[in-house]
């Protein structure tokens, strides 16, 4: 069989490059031709892979001079790194979101040479060792990492402090956690809290929540525009004003805008989250404002947004959120609607923000990373130290 054939299928990519390193001048020139017009997408991330596998080889030269790079965002971060193309990697991945996703489902091998460059000595990989940020401006991969360490080393006190910042979607696992064990808060005003919720939860586990799919480029770039243009400027009114006169696109970004000007549970949230269009209540889910504490499941009348959005927003509600009007919302709905699926989760978020309210300023834990391995410290709110690494 010709060899421009067989190079459909991606698997004979590493056939090929044995070839093309042949003593027999003929076929090394043929696997290298072949090589050089691979002809499909999947042959070609093929050879991209077996860079990554070996930089240093054929492979990388061959890719150099096709000008590939893998078409997965991932793999294609690792590729950059890996090849040490350290201007173009971080041009795709200046905050190591990508590496550090790679890092931890690598195995010892590919760890080990990772670390190997990040210790090279270049400053700005430094940033991959030490950032610090707060627990509750984490994404879904960064909780789960740090409470995966926290259960693992027994941390129970840090597990107490982020069932008190993190959504009920991990607050109330995390309680579950803590129900098993013989461990208690050690101050008074903790303890009691800890009892509260504890009654109301009671073993209860809610729905698990599953990954969200992503809400596309373009729509992140409408909420962007909503902090970068001088919609910061405008009032509430006037943000609320040109909701129903201007484009969709743009009543995301003014959705964006307006929520860093009212809070959840405010007549202004309940406008965006029941307005006719469903970008603009998509643009309220995703800001937060549209979450909302009255209903169990998410019900829409859009496919699309009940795709994109929580299938229970209330778990998606923090403590962090809470303001008088929510705290009135919520002590509403327990009254009206005692046999509700998520009634005790209600209770438990309810018993947090009557904390919050009470205690007013409030310690933040903060996530400080040396070496991808989690360790935690407690910072005030107002701490304005410089990350390390800075």
């Amino acid at each position: 069989m010709r060899l421009s054939k067989v190079a459909y299928d991606p698997r004979v990519v590493p056939l090929l490059l044995q070839l093309a390193v042949d003593p027999s001048e003929k076929l090394s020139q043929k696997a290298q031709d072949v090589l050089l017009n691979l002809p499909t997408d999947d042959a070609r991330d093929q050879l991209c892979e077996e860079v990554i596998q070996e930089p240093k080889s054929l492979a990388f030269q061959l890719c150099q001079k096709l000008k590939l790079l893998p078409r997965d965002d991932e793999r294609r971060c690792l590729y950059l790194f890996i090849t040490l193309q350290f201007d173009q990697y971080f041009e795709e991945d200046y905050q190591f979101q990508h590496l550090r996703a790679v890092f931890e489902r690598a195995d010892s091998l590919l760890k080990r040479r990772l670390l190997s460059i990040l210790r090279s000595g270049d400053q700005r990989l430094l940033g991959f060792f030490m950032s610090k940020k707060p627990l509750r401006e984490c994404d879904e991969r960064e909780v789960e990492f740090a409470l995966k360490s926290f259960l693992k080393h027994q941390d129970r006190e840090k597990l107490f402090q982020a069932f008190l910042e993190l959504p009920l979607k991990y607050g109330l696992r995390i309680l579950h956690d803590l129900s098993r064990t013989d461990w208690q808060p050690d101050t008074p005003e903790h303890l009691s809290l800890y009892n509260l919720a504890q009654k109301e939860a009671s073993q209860w586990l809610p729905p698990r929540q599953e990954s969200l799919p992503s809400v596309g480029k373009i729509f992140e770039y409408w909420l962007q525009r909503g902090e970068e243009s001088n919609y910061s400027d405008w009032t509430v009114e006037e943000i609320l004003s040109q909701l129903d006169t201007v484009s969709p696109p743009e009543g995301v970004s003014l959705v964006q805008a307006l929520s860093k000007k009212v809070t959840l549970g405010s007549d202004a949230s309940r406008y965006v989250r029941l307005h006719p269009h469903w970008l603009v209540r998509l643009a309220a889910i995703k800001t937060g404002l549209g979450l909302g504490v009255e209903r169990d499941s998410m019900e829409d009348s859009n496919y699309w947004l009940n795709h994109l959005a929580p299938k229970h927003p209330l778990l998606e509600i923090s403590p962090n959120e809470a303001n008088p009007a929510l705290l009135e919302e919520l002590e509403r709905f327990e009254h009206e609607n005692s046999d509700s699926e998520l009634q005790p989760a209600r209770k438990v978020l309810q018993i947090l923000m009557a904390h919050r309210m009470t205690t007013g300023s409030f310690e933040s834990m903060q996530i400080e990373i040396d070496d991808y391995v989690g360790e935690f410290e407690f910072v005030d709110d107002n701490d304005d130290e410089e990350p390390l690494g800075s």
